[in-house]
């Protein structure tokens, strides 16, 4: 029998409420964050008069992007509400630098597909 795995467990679990906590409590104290860029050398990127396309942004809502994996993503996410980190950070990447569009514009959406959203969490990643 090896060691009793639970105390690690454990311990990451906690590690993983913590920093939930951090960040909850994090955008208590700085409710701007959900508006800002982290960095502020990207805060006028996408901010020009025709930098939005609407077009590109339905594909990706519809997961009509003609890229298969991204694709598939959006609709997992659309018909379970739930997809793994790595996927949703993929998803908000390949929006904001493929499609070009501003995070803050597609946070909504993704607010309202996301079973757990949690906005401390979900705006800091």
């Amino acid at each position: 029998a090896g060691p009793d795995p639970w105390p690690r467990s454990l311990a990451s679990f906690l590690s993983r409420m913590h920093w939930r906590s951090h960040f909850i409590q994090k955008l208590e104290t700085e409710p701007t964050m959900e508006k800002r860029d982290l960095c502020p050398a990207y805060q006028h990127l996408r901010r020009q008069p025709g930098d939005w396309d609407e077009v590109k942004y339905r594909a990706w809502v519809t997961g009509n992007t003609g890229y298969p994996f991204v694709d598939a993503c959006v609709r997992c996410l659309h018909r379970h509400g739930w997809i793994n980190f790595r996927m949703r950070a993929m998803l908000v990447s390949f929006a904001c630098h493929n499609l070009w569009l501003d995070w803050k514009g597609i946070a909504p959406h993704l607010a309202r597909l996301f079973l757990d959203y949690e906005p401390g969490i979900h705006y800091t990643q």
